[in-house]
């Protein structure tokens, strides 16, 4: 052989030009055609051209894939997307086109609910799915190591698979006036369910929600199954406009009812949305900012999506200071309690107080009882603070009454979740007899929305506390849940009007009907009725003229630490309209 003569470069299992000839030459003698072999594949075929435009698909794939090929002829290939759900398809398109080499992948199809194995084949103008069921094989040691890409429950990728997917996303830089988003979704009361129905019912419920992310994401984007009802999905590429229409799309069609063993079930997501580059420059970041937006909007109420904010960190960041601080407040003796006088509006006399918890943090200062409260109900730190307070104006209370008040009542707020507890009569009881107070002079105060959980167990405490002797007063009366059902079934002595009717009373004649009518009410009723909020002499006369018994507000005294509400008592006479 000459050493100079150049030989072509041949790769493993590459036919030369005239091996290709013999080969077509003896299926011309044969009888059969190329378009022959590939309608008699036993394996999908599907050809694309440049365009990723579907030109051909033989009965094979058809069959596999339980689509017709009059369907998909033209189409683009975002046609087949849905059955490519734990790979991204432009990308393995794009890398395919662009290295000229084959691939060889297994992907799970979402409505088949099976693996299908997929090699593309590129070859110059045009490009060749090969594609078949995938069989089931024992896994290697390696294969059994190695994190699954795909959720067991739904099928869909899983998060490991799904941050792999995002990352190439993020690599790509997004064009003018667009963005990628992350969509991070609870599924709300979710454990409910399972809990109640069990978990084959719940794995039907997340099956159906991974099929509706699927169909409204795809082919835009991609879904996974984070754990439990938890779910990601992103979007590449997309205009504000489009992310904001997403998020209603979501809302709208995951909410919608679900046939599960013959039994229908409405299921609401709670979504948050971050977008990339503002919120996040990797997968990480942007989920957790997401899901930030989640834990923020659930404070709120649910079913409902929200974008993520920088302030929604701030706000988190704080509340995780306060909810660590709290927990220390009441043993390093942070609170105080602050009373605001009730006035008897035909006499001026002062009937008794409310006990209102105040926090002063050494390095924040004051802290408004409407931030902190809650945290001390989702801590169940409530009981303890409410057992403090408890006992607190009870002995303070005594003390005035020993100082030359003996009349003077106190009114304690208890929360919802102090009304749940079977030992909250005894609790009273206790803070009655250490500080000597007559249960006459004890006002329990809750309010409406106290009473909708579990209403026969509040019931029932409220009505031990009314055998004890004390007083129960209803608050922010006709603002929650006003229900007259309810209300002829309380143990009520007082109810107290909100703050907001006495705000609208010299401007509003709807308003003054409304008060007239609950005052009326309190009198058939047999409890008296108490304005909060009053803070002009004109709000005052129209009360007392509708026959309102007592009255608290600035037009009074406003809240007063211990000393100087003794002060006032000793100094101040109520002028009355």
């Amino acid at each position: 052989m000459d050493p100079n003569k150049h030989t072509p470069h041949k790769h493993k299992g590459q036919k030369t030009l005239s091996q290709e000839h013999a080969v077509e030459a003896l299926l011309s003698r044969s009888g059969y055609t190329m378009l022959t072999l590939l309608e008699q594949m036993r394996d999908g075929f599907i050809l694309l051209n440049e365009a990723n435009q579907v030109v051909y698909v033989n009965p094979a794939a058809e069959k596999l894939l339980h689509l017709k090929s009059d369907e998909l002829r033209d189409a683009t290939i975002d046609s087949l997307a849905p059955h490519f759900a734990g790979a991204s398809l432009k990308q393995l398109l794009e890398s395919a086109w662009a290295k000229q080499e084959p691939i060889l992948t297994q992907v799970w199809s979402l409505p088949l609910e099976r693996h299908l194995e997929v090699s593309i084949q590129p070859a110059r103008e045009v490009l060749a799915f090969y594609i078949r069921e995938a069989k089931p094989s024992a896994p290697s040691y390696s294969e059994k190591s190695r994190p699954k890409a795909l959720d067991p429950v739904t099928g869909l990728p899983n998060f490991s698979a799904f941050k792999q997917e995002l990352e190439h996303v993020l690599a790509v830089p997004v064009d003018q006036d667009m963005c990628h988003a992350v969509f991070y979704i609870d599924l709300d009361h979710f454990k409910a369910i399972n809990d109640t129905l069990g978990y084959e019912t719940g794995n039907e419920i997340l099956k159906e929600m991974g099929r509706r992310l699927h169909a409204l994401i795809h082919p835009s984007g991609s879904v996974c199954r984070l754990y439990g009802d938890k779910f990601a999905c992103y979007l590449s590429q997309a205009t504000f406009a489009h992310i904001n229409e997403t998020g209603t799309q979501l809302l709208n069609q995951l909410s919608m009812p679900m046939e599960v063993k013959q039994n229908h079930y409405i299921v609401t997501p709670s979504i948050g949305i971050s977008l990339y580059p503002r919120d996040g420059q990797d997968v990480r970041t942007l989920l957790a900012n997401a899901e930030l937006a989640v834990f923020h909007l659930k404070k709120e109420g649910r079913n409902r999506f929200r974008f993520y904010t920088p302030e929604l960190k701030r706000s988190i960041k704080r509340r995780l200071v306060l909810e660590n601080a709290l927990h220390q407040a009441l043993s390093n003796h942070q609170f105080h309690l602050a009373y605001q006088p009730l006035v008897d509006l035909q006499s001026g006399t002062i009937r008794a107080t409310e006990a209102l918890l105040r926090w002063t943090h050494p390095a924040i200062g004051p802290i408004s009882p409407t931030e902190f409260l809650p945290y001390a109900e989702d801590n169940d730190l409530i009981t303890d603070i409410g057992q403090w307070v408890l006992h607190t104006a009870c002995r303070q209370t005594k003390q005035w009454q020993s100082q030359g008040y003996p009349h003077l009542s106190v009114s304690v707020n208890v929360s919802a979740r102090q009304l749940q507890r079977e030992n909250l009569p005894l609790m009273v009881e206790e803070a009655l007899e250490r500080s000597g107070l007559h249960p006459g002079n004890l006002h329990i105060e809750i309010t409406e929305s106290a009473m909708i959980c579990k209403q026969d167990r509040a019931l029932e405490i409220l009505y031990r506390l009314k055998q004890l002797g004390c007083h129960i007063v209803i608050d922010d009366f006709g603002t929650h849940y006003s229900s007259l059902h309810y209300l002829k079934n309380l143990p009520a002595d007082m109810v107290k009007l909100d703050r907001s009717f006495t705000g609208d009373l010299l401007y509003s004649a709807k308003t003054r009907e409304i008060v007239k009518s609950i005052i009326e009410l309190g009198h058939r009723l047999h409890f008296k009725v108490v304005a909060e909020g009053v803070e002009s002499q004109e709000q005052a006369a129209l009360l007392q003229q509708y026959g309102c018994q007592l009255a608290q507000g600035y037009l009074f005294s406003p809240p007063l630490g211990s000393g100087e509400l003794k002060a006032w008592l000793d100094t101040q006479s109520v002028t009355l309209p």
